[in-house]
């Protein structure tokens, strides 16, 4: 097993009994969790904070062992950051409590019957402090909101048609987002959700899965795609059809890509819901607070903070940009975030759109 380490050593302004030392230990270094380590470097650095960052590899079942391994072959932490990858979390969290490490997991949350076995953060495991997680249940649904509004606004048409591509129907996370999308349709209305089909995050398959919900159903006022690939994938297909006779289906997602910039310039993707790749950011802060003192009040459930996710347009794009590459986060204000810094500061307010507030 090899890993992608990156070390970053930075001189501390406060002066700490030590230099605070945190692991980021990503699920994998491409894809959704490539973009999470976009701004990790220039944030702790701008936090003082000593950070290394592992990358596993996110499709191996063996998270924990990896975790087992850097932790006798490295200098112990003070804190990790860390995902949970298709195993019992109890496993991470014995390991972290074992070596007694604080840790901060930045995950879709656990299953009730996980939460009864592990409880809340710091309820029964004292050395997990936090949970940060990204709301998926209201990215779903609110993907399926936004589409239904813009047809009925840009075409006039009241009884909207949405197919959806989902991901899978296996992680936690996927199927929460097609509950939420679900959620909008419990309800007799005028709208009509046509069918969910799983593209396994595939560009390719979502091409080929758009041609045949073509087949099936004439009529797709909009396209509610799970993530960025699929999104290009449904795209792929669109570019090879004549709508010279019809609207071209708007088409709306959860996530970035490095081509969604250029495909919601050109108008081919409507929008994109970002800001679930910012949860790591998140932790960090949490870490600096919490390692100078800052506590969060009982009851535990206050330590798990779910995020809302920030909608980029053509309206917003040109703001939104600089957030992508790894030189904003070197100077963007994410000390704002941060009750240490901002003492007047009762509650924490993680929402991205304040990076790019005027």
């Amino acid at each position: 097993m090899k890993y992608f380490l990156i070390l970053l050593f930075i001189t501390p302004i406060y002066v700490l009994a030590k230099p605070l030392n945190v692991w980021y230990l990503s699920a994998g270094s491409t894809g959704y969790w490539g973009k999470t380590l976009i701004p990790m470097p220039g944030v702790a650095k701008q936090l003082d904070i000593n950070l290394s960052i592992f990358t596993n590899n996110e499709y191996q079942q063996d998270y924990h062992r990896n975790l087992e391994t850097l932790l006798t072959k490295y200098e112990k932490p003070d804190w990790i950051i860390w995902t949970q990858r298709r195993i019992k979390p109890t496993l991470i969290l014995d390991t972290l409590e074992k070596h007694k490490i604080n840790s901060i997991d930045v995950t879709s949350g656990f299953k009730d019957f996980q939460l009864n076995e592990v409880g809340h953060p710091q309820q029964r495991y004292k050395h997990w402090k936090a949970q940060v997680l990204t709301d998926e249940f209201d990215g779903g649904k609110r993907v399926a909101v936004e589409l239904m509004k813009l047809v009925k606004s840009e075409r006039s048409i009241q009884d909207v048609k949405l197919a959806a591509i989902a991901g899978t129907r296996t992680t936690d996370a996927a199927v929460k987002t097609v509950n939420g999308l679900t959620s909008e349709f419990q309800v007799i209305r005028k709208e009509r959700l046509l069918q969910i089909v799983f593209a396994t995050w595939n560009r390719n398959t979502a091409n080929r899965l758009t041609e045949k919900l073509y087949k099936r159903y004439p009529r797709i006022d909009a396209f509610w795609s799970a993530s960025p690939l699929i999104a290009l994938g449904v795209n792929d297909h669109l570019d090879t059809m004549n709508f010279s006779d019809k609207e071209r289906p708007f088409v709306g997602n959860v996530g970035w890509a490095d081509e969604s910039a250029k495909a919601i310039e050109e108008g081919k993707i409507a929008f994109s819901l970002i800001g679930n790749n910012l949860n790591p950011v998140w932790a960090l802060i949490l870490i600096k607070d919490m390692s100078q003192g800052i506590q969060i009040p009982a009851p535990h459930r206050n330590n798990k903070f779910s995020l809302p996710y920030l909608l980029v347009n053509k309206a917003n794009l040109e703001k939104i940009k600089p957030l992508m590459a790894k030189e904003f986060w070197y100077t963007a204000n994410i000390k704002q975030y941060s009750r240490f810094y901002n003492s007047e500061l009762k509650t924490y307010n993680f929402d991205p759109a304040l990076l790019i507030a005027d």
